[in-house]
């Protein structure tokens, strides 16, 4: 098993009323280090601006720890501890995070894609209007 490729999840606080964020990650694994980056919409600025951050940490087994550390470029500029487990054949990691006094829970899920779907994809996408592929 190999976290290696792209992931989308979301994260939460334990507090109520705070938001659900989703985020994208791009993870690489060699000899059980994993290191990568992570983007988020920036929910205090209420708009359209992303958060980056980098990703780095180890999975033993079924165990998944690694720390996100912010950039600097958007609202954040800190690290944040998770903690997890390998679920559902490697394809979810679910655990939580915790911040100096906060702490929330996160799940994020793999993106597989098959070569075969995207030939297929290929294939059949439209070369023009009522025109046969040559």
């Amino acid at each position: 098993m190999d976290l290696t490729g792209f992931w989308t999840g979301t994260y939460w606080y334990f507090r109520h009323g705070e938001p659900v964020v989703p985020f994208l990650a791009n993870i690489d694994e060699s000899s059980g280090a994993i290191s990568g980056t992570i983007s988020e919409p920036d929910f205090l600025l209420d708009s359209d601006a992303r958060l980056s951050a980098f990703l780095v940490g180890d999975r033993d087994g079924m165990r998944v720890k690694f720390a996100k550390v912010y950039d600097g470029e958007g609202s954040f500029a800190h690290r944040v501890d998770y903690t997890g487990a390998l679920l559902d054949d490697g394809k979810v990691l679910k655990g939580s995070w915790y911040l100096a006094g906060e702490w929330g829970g996160f799940e994020m899920s793999r993106q597989i894609l098959k070569e075969e779907s995207l030939v297929e994809d290929r294939v059949a996408a439209p070369v023009g209007l009522g025109a046969e592929p040559q």
